[in-house]
């Protein structure tokens, strides 16, 4: 009788563990699967959120026509010839002359007056021509922000790009000269001309943005033509 009680004891037992293993491996199964499927979510999620970030980045080559920083490098390198031309309500104004790094001597003329100025790092002279010297002069530009390369550049990058022109509001162009804020969504226009990748010219129509800062409708536009980069020579500042 003892010896019959034991076995049956044993048996239990034995029952007991197969019945734990079996419970543990179904337990395993279950687990294996949901993290295969929480696996292909993930996946799921993270290919979506590369396709946004891909047309994100499609949608800005395409909005500026593929016009990549690199098409600035020769003019960012600070080393040419230029012709700026202001024409403001019918006035023209004219510079013409060279920059060398943050120096930049050129011939201003309005109005069938010439002026010979020279600057070095934001700071111009002008030549007296009574005393044949250059004496400290504010800068001759009319709207001098929009003759800066990194606001030119800046405004591109802001702008739509439409049948060859870069279109920006005044509103946005405001915001890229760190200039008042105004809600004018009326439109400007830039152009740009190229020789292998590389601006060679820029053309801006920027009258609604002036109108707005003058508070009346005038007309504004500005062309800027480099050449001879690289070939300018160091040059001295008098």
């Amino acid at each position: 009788m003892n010896d019959l009680s034991f076995e049956d004891e044993k048996k239990k037992k034995a029952r007991m563990i197969l019945l734990v293993y079996g419970i543990v491996f179904v337990i395993l199964i279950v687990f294996i699967r949901t993290a295969d499927l929480g696996g292909s979510d993930t996946n799921d999620v993270t290919n979506a959120t590369n396709n946004t970030v891909n047309e994100v980045s499609n949608n800005v080559e395409n909005n500026n026509n593929g016009n990549k920083e690199s098409d600035f490098r020769l003019v960012d390198e600070e080393n040419y010839e230029f012709v700026i031309k202001a024409s403001f309500d019918g006035v023209e104004y004219v510079s013409t002359g060279k920059r060398y790094k943050n120096k930049v001597a050129f011939d201003y003329s309005f109005n069938g007056n010439t002026y010979k100025y020279e600057g070095n790092n934001g700071t111009y002279k002008v030549l007296n021509s009574e005393s044949n010297s250059f004496v400290y002069a504010q800068a001759p530009y009319v709207f001098l922000n929009y003759y800066d390369n990194y606001y030119i550049k800046s405004a591109i990058g802001q702008s739509k790009y439409v049948e060859g022109v870069y279109q920006i509001s005044s509103k946005d162009l405001a915001t890229v000269a760190n200039q008042k804020a105004i809600s004018d969504e009326s439109l400007n226009y830039f152009t740009l001309t190229k020789k292998n990748d590389n601006v060679t010219g820029i053309t801006m129509d920027i009258s609604k943005a002036v109108s707005n800062s003058l508070g009346k409708a005038v007309v504004a536009k500005i062309s800027i033509e480099y050449s001879n980069f690289g070939l300018v020579e160091d040059f001295e500042i008098k």
